[in-house]
């Protein structure tokens, strides 16, 4: 009878032996899960941190352009007034007492304030269009950083569930 019951302890113990070492199995592989998910957190949030460092540069363009283009508006109307003040000029001079030669330099004048009112425009024009470019891409940036804060919250939800 003792050897009976030795023999059913026996097996009992190398039942448990075997119950133990799957556990321990399982448990290795929970934390190779765990390290994996780990990694994809240090990832997604060093991805995050380019994000951001990009955004940051973005934004200093944005605001550059910005500044030029306020430059290039405020040069713009200087040379509309210019433009205007030579108009008033060459109506005074061109009337029945005025030189013809005073006349043509005034209408090379106000031709030169023409090109350069019209090139003042143009820049006015490419910053504009720049600023949107930079305002589109500081938008999909943004887009993106939420969209990876959301993966960083699922990540760490995932995490807390393997570590508890």
């Amino acid at each position: 009878k003792d050897l009976d019951d030795l023999i059913v302890r026996v097996e009992m113990t190398d039942g448990l032996q075997q119950q133990l070492e799957q556990q321990q199995h399982m448990v290795a592989a929970l934390e190779a899960d765990k390290q994996q998910l780990q990694q994809e957190l240090a990832n997604t949030r060093n991805r995050v941190s380019h994000l951001e460092f990009d955004l940051h540069d973005a934004s200093k363009d944005h605001s550059a352009l910005l500044a030029r283009f306020e430059a290039v508006s405020a040069e713009l109307a200087r040379v509309k007034d210019a433009a205007a003040d030579m108009r008033l000029r060459l109506e005074h001079f061109t009337g029945p007492a005025g030189p013809q030669a005073r006349m043509k330099q005034l209408e090379a004048a106000l031709q030169s304030m023409q090109r350069k009112y019209e090139s003042a425009d143009n820049r006015a024009a490419q910053a504009a269009a720049q600023i949107q470019d930079l305002e589109d891409k500081l938008g999909k940036a943004e887009d993106e950083v939420l969209s990876l804060e959301g993966q960083i919250s699922i990540l760490e939800t995932e995490l807390a569930k393997y570590t508890s």
